[in-house]
């Protein structure tokens, strides 16, 4: 049966066919599996889950405990507390974005394979993933309510502020879930969901940064949290029975896609191998993809590659259109402490300068296009790295730039070093690109927690131990909090120039069209 059939199928079942209940041939499958099998959690299991869970909670949660739960609340009616629960609702935010990406209403690859295309109950199928996706939803926006009462709420807080606040948040949460289920399910629903985001990110943006301070208007909706949690309620279990009700009628193709996502998700994750997610990331991103732009006429002087580069940035305005909006970032997360500032920063470049650097992966598999077109190794580099060096430089001088105009950073040329240390970015994502799958032939490191796969961790460290060398003057006036002088903006330029000109040079070679140091 074809996932079109399936469509029929379950169009014609929807009113009450003669399906096997999902739930019995759940129950009959997994008496099935533990008879052949056991169990398939163990003790150890358990224990190691247990240990992991509180050796983290003993690391960081002290520091996520004084910023989520400081010793003097930050009240609403000031900048500070308007920005801290400006950050909360954009993690929120970023959340959902994060569900619309993952499908979010999914089942699990044994009951794709099974059930999905057997005469069974669609609705008893689907029903416990959208349960599951409420759920999230749910629990997400109950911890950012606890999140946001602790920081800004009077000592002691009393039970009336948590009645008002946590089911406020539990319910918008499960709306959130609850809207990302239903644009998957139409496309157009989710296209307006995902402006209705956009548009409310701008506000929180503003607010995060320091620019807009919506005083009045925080207070007058805490004032009204009880309302608004009615209201939220009524709606989320409103859209929740139509979402039972429809559900036996959902587009097979999207269950399908989302399925298999997360299916590839938890591959990765079991076998350590990350660079399952990159191909799987540049699938999706080409793959329901109709090309109708014409190409770029190739202009002499520049290499053959920059055409190339430019009609995928022509290819990919979504991409760009996120790159404006992450160099906000670096502002927002200016009034925190001063590693969040860096961590940002050289994120939101090593994530602009990848965005035409799949074609270098490629090249590294298959340098049979370099021969035919009469380039070394070191000549194919260096033409993909025109584009990216541009846009790391863009967009870290704007990143840099923004936060000293609207004065949480020490005044002086920043954009000027922003822009000196757009090649950094460059050549580390130029490494990343190049990295392979994950070597787990190595030899793994003793901790006193058990070993450690070093194959992994290499592959994480690739490229970011580049790009933090090569950034050493920007990160001491960074940490330093001191002002950037064009001293310091000529030594980031010629430190950055120079491991660009050395890694070329030292990990390609000049005659061959292989991209490797070797010569056969």
């Amino acid at each position: 049966m074809t996932v079109r059939a399936a469509d029929a199928r379950a169009a014609g079942s929807a009113d009450g066919g003669r399906d096997v209940p999902a739930a019995r041939a759940r129950r009959w499958i997994h008496q099935r599996r533990l008879a052949a099998g056991g169990r398939r959690v163990s003790w150890s299991s358990l224990y190691v889950t247990a240990l992991t869970v509180t050796v983290t909670v003993g690391i960081f949660g002290q520091r996520l405990l004084g910023v989520t739960w400081p010793a003097r609340p930050v009240p609403l009616t000031g900048p500070e507390g308007a920005a801290g629960l400006a950050r909360l609702a954009l993690i929120g935010l970023a959340a959902y974005l994060l569900l619309r990406r993952t499908g979010p209403l999914a089942i699990s690859r044994a009951h794709l394979t099974w059930l999905f295309l057997a005469p069974v109950s669609r609705r008893g199928l689907l029903l416990p993933g959208l349960l599951g996706v409420v759920a999230v939803g749910a629990t997400v926006g109950g911890v950012l309510a606890v999140a946001a009462v602790g920081r800004s709420a009077d000592r002691p807080i009393g039970a009336d502020t948590w009645w008002a606040a946590v089911p406020f948040g539990v319910c918008c949460g499960a709306l959130a879930g609850l809207v990302a289920v239903a644009g998957q399910r139409r496309a157009l629903v989710g296209r307006i969901a995902d402006l209705v985001a956009a548009g409310c990110a701008v506000p929180l943006v503003a607010t995060a940064v320091g620019a807009w301070h919506p005083g009045p208007l925080l207070v007058a909706l805490t004032g009204r949290l009880p309302i608004l949690a009615v209201v939220t309620l009524v709606a989320a279990v409103g859209l929740l029975a139509g979402s039972v009700r429809m559900v036996a009628g959902f587009p097979s193709h999207r269950v399908h896609d989302a399925s298999a996502l997360r299916g590839s998700l938890l591959d990765a994750a079991v076998s350590a191998e990350p660079t399952f997610l990159v191909d799987l990331a540049a699938d999706r991103s080409w793959r329901h993809r109709v090309l109708r732009s014409a190409p770029i006429r190739r202009v002499a002087g520049l290499p053959v590659s920059f055409g190339p580069d430019l009609l995928v940035l022509r290819r990919r305005p979504a991409r760009l259109g996120w790159l404006a909006v992450a160099a906000l970032a670096p502002a927002v997360l200016a009034a925190g402490p001063r590693w969040l500032l860096v961590t940002g920063l050289l994120a939101g470049a090593l994530f602009a300068a990848e965005t035409t650097l799949d074609a270098a992966g490629r090249d590294s598999g298959n340098p049979a296009l370099l021969r035919l077109l009469g380039l070394t190794g070191r000549q194919a580099l260096a033409g993909r790295l025109v584009v990216p060096v541009l846009l790391a430089a863009a967009w870290t001088a704007g990143a840099l730039a923004v936060p000293a105009l609207l004065g949480q950073l020490p005044s002086g040329p920043w954009w000027a070093l922003g822009l000196a240390l757009g090649p950094t970015a460059a050549v580390a994502a130029l490494r990343r690109s190049r990295t392979g799958y994950v070597r787990h032939d190595l030899m793994p490191i003793e901790t006193p927690m058990g070993s450690l796969a070093t194959g992994p961790l290499l592959w994480l460290l690739a490229g970011v131990d580049l790009l933090v060398l090569l950034s050493v003057p920007t990160l001491l006036v960074l940490f330093g909090g001191s002002t950037p002088s064009w001293a310091t903006v000529l030594t980031q330029a010629v430190l950055a120039t120079a491991g660009l000109v050395t890694y070329l040079v030292t990990s390609t070679d000049r005659l061959d069209s292989r991209l490797s140091t070797t010569r056969p």
